[in-house]
């Protein structure tokens, strides 16, 4: 079971092959935990891993472009008390009009607006609501703006921008062990939130990852279970042996 950094939230757990491939998170996104295997002697089981990633960020600000060029130039005032709309992809992450999801905000001081608990992946787009002043998006004369997925997305801060659509992953696995030998393999970061190490896969070093093992009877049923944590190493690899 692992311990997920502050901050993170567990990926989508086996969407490998058979729900057991080698790229893929084997965390439950609720608990932690992988699932349970059992070890012969001198066995080595180095598949259990997890992917976790940050919930991401979209905003910026509607503002009154007095000389109608499309750009701040000209003082740009910002319009407080304006909705805005979020429109989100549906299950398959993409903008298509079945299954859409969407969610309004207003403009804030100087008009600014932020949408935050995004995931990263899916697509999105701000739909502003028509105003009787000449208004634009920042730095766009557009009504519309779109953040689309692309196939490898480049990690970014952890904290909000009001400029870009930015997410991180991050893995956060357990498992429990019946064995005399050993069990392992790490924590990586899934900046697209797919579940796969298919992005760079960046370790994340110094997390918490416990091992529940069976108790008297060999089975983990929570009567006598045991349970042992390491952490994390380089390149966010851990390892439990004998």
């Amino acid at each position: 079971m692992f311990t997920a950094p502050a901050g993170y939230v567990f990926t989508t757990q086996d969407v490998g092959a058979n729900g057991f491939d080698t790229t893929d998170s084997d965390a439950n996104t609720g608990t932690g935990k992988t699932q349970i295997v059992t070890l012969s002697s001198g066995e080595y089981n180095p598949t259990l891993d997890a992917g976790v990633y940050q919930y991401a960020h979209l905003g910026d600000r509607l503002w009154v472009d007095t000389n109608a060029n499309g750009l701040q130039d000209d003082g740009a005032t910002g319009i407080v008390g304006a909705t805005v709309t979020l429109i989100g992809g549906g299950a398959d992450g993409l903008i298509n009009g079945i299954g859409d999801t969407t969610a309004t905000t207003t403009t804030g001081v100087d008009g600014f607006y932020d949408f935050s608990g995004l995931t990263p992946g899916v697509q999105y787009q701000v739909m502003f609501t028509r105003l009787p002043v000449t208004s634009s998006r920042r730095r766009m004369s557009e009504p519309m703006a779109s953040i689309r997925r692309t196939p490898t997305p480049t990690p970014a801060p952890a904290r909000p921008d009001r400029h870009a659509l930015f997410g991180r992953v991050q893995p956060d696995a357990g498992c429990g062990c019946l064995s005399d030998r050993a069990s392992g393999d790490r924590l990586w970061v899934d900046t697209n939130a797919n579940g796969l190490q298919d992005d760079g896969a960046t370790g994340i070093v110094g997390a918490t990852v416990t091992l529940i093992g069976g108790g008297a009877d060999g089975l983990i049923n929570g009567v006598g279970d045991t349970t042992a944590t390491t952490t994390t190493g380089v390149d966010g690899f851990y390892d439990f042996s004998a």
